[in-house]
């Protein structure tokens, strides 16, 4: 005979949170934007016994870039964890996407954004995943990789951070020095210097103010482009001595 409770037994089973089934499964979309476990227990205050590394602490557009996240020893395990890129100052929502190849390792699509967290396959102990990130088109702003890892389900810390990166602009083109002037950036060619004066962008070549064309420099004054070859200049004292010999042969 089925006892009397068994009803409110499969109630109870249909009627449970779904969260606290997730942690196992890494399904933890729920979590997205807090990056706050739903585990029924609270954050630990001391260090995290946990790293986060980068492949390289700038990025531009677009760039691949290694994160690792790692024990601080082989007898530190984690379980479970969440791992999003941050704007820096206040970032509020996940930036860029993921590339996993790690079996331990998921995307997860936050804020409707596919691929945009990283996240665990199951609560087997681990030390060490490694994951790449895909820097976004669409921001210049200083980014941080975050996380929130898991001893297991009621120990945890939140706000795991990497080394901060910072955006380098783009890596086509060539900029050195100029003293007092100002140089306007270039695309796939190289601008260099110019003295108290103003040098304006080049395409495909190399640019002191010149536009496909080679034009060499400008002191206090403005350099602005030769299409055809160079410009000569002559001296006025060069003048004077032509003017004087034209004069003798009459």
């Amino acid at each position: 005979m089925n006892p009397p409770f068994c009803p409110l037994l499969i109630l109870l089973g249909l009627t449970c949170p779904l969260h606290v089934f997730a942690f196992g499964s890494g399904k933890v979309e729920a979590s997205c934007s807090s990056m706050e476990p739903k585990h029924h227990s609270t954050a630990q205050i001391l260090p995290a016994p946990y790293n986060i590394t980068v492949s390289q602490k700038t990025y531009t557009a677009g760039e691949n870039i290694t994160v690792t996240l790692t024990s601080n020893s082989d007898t530190t395990f984690f379980e479970g964890f969440l791992l999003e890129a941050r704007e820096a100052s206040n970032g509020d929502k996940a930036l860029g996407s993921f590339v996993i190849s790690d079996p331990d390792t998921q995307t997860l699509n936050c804020f409707n954004t596919s691929n945009t967290a990283v996240s665990h396959t199951s609560n087997k102990k681990k030390t060490r995943i490694q994951v790449t990130w895909i820097a976004p088109k669409d921001t210049t702003s200083d980014i941080l990789i975050k996380a929130t890892v898991a001893a297991n389900k009621l120990t945890y810390w939140t706000n795991v951070q990497g080394p901060r990166l910072s955006f380098r602009g783009a890596t086509n083109g060539t900029v050195t020095a100029a003293n007092n002037g100002i140089i306007n950036g270039a695309t796939n060619g190289t601008i260099s210097g110019a003295n108290s004066g103003t040098v304006s962008g080049a395409n495909s070549g190399t640019n002191n103010g010149a536009i496909n064309g080679t034009n060499n420099g400008a002191i206090n004054g403005t350099s602005s482009g030769s299409n055809s070859g160079p410009i000569i200049i002559m001296n006025p004292a060069v003048y004077c001595g032509l003017f004087m010999l034209v004069a003798l042969l009459k």
